[in-house]
């Protein structure tokens, strides 16, 4: 299926509000307490979202390939889901990474993209929060974000299966 400008916007729509998916079990948005994503040029889209709900914590991927386009049941096989359990003390450890940061707030445009990545975090529980995003090199200012992200996305995956999507690609 060619590429689809509509189809992909429904799917970024998706990977940043994974507590909507309907092929997983439903998380509430103020349970989400991190939210990365990565939207790359020539591979698949990606976003990880961490739920912390009392003592237990989950930990949800989404995927998808927007040259493959996107099923008009967001659950067909174009979007990807998968879901694990996390220990709650490992969770805690990741959210403290990122409050542990500090970055300037305010960074002027440097410069613009054609292929590169877009990446994003959403930090906090959905009545306060901060999202930040960055279009492929952060610059020296947010690299301490830029390596808490790559490092958290790497926990991530530890603990959930592999993905399906990206076996298919690579």
């Amino acid at each position: 299926m060619p590429f689809n400008a509509e189809r992909t916007e429904t799917a970024e729509t998706l990977l940043c509000q994974p507590e909507r998916f309907p092929s997983l079990p439903k998380r509430d948005r103020y349970c989400r307490r991190l939210l990365l994503w990565r939207f790359p040029a020539f591979v698949p889209y990606s976003s990880w979202a961490l739920f912390v709900e009392r003592e237990a914590c989950w930990v949800r991927r989404l995927e998808h390939d927007r040259t493959r386009g996107l099923a008009l049941d967001a659950a067909g096989p174009d979007l990807y889901g998968a879901e694990a359990r996390i220990d709650p003390a490992e969770a805690a450890e990741l959210l403290a990474r990122f409050t542990a940061l500090s970055v300037p707030m305010f960074l002027p445009t440097r410069r613009f993209g054609l292929d590169g990545v877009r990446y994003g975090v959403a930090f906090g529980d959905g009545w306060c929060g901060t999202e930040a995003t960055w279009w492929s090199d952060p610059g020296e200012a947010w690299r301490p974000l830029a390596e808490a992200y790559e490092r958290t996305v790497e926990r991530l995956e530890a603990v959930l299966p592999t993905s399906t999507l990206r076996r298919s690609v690579e």
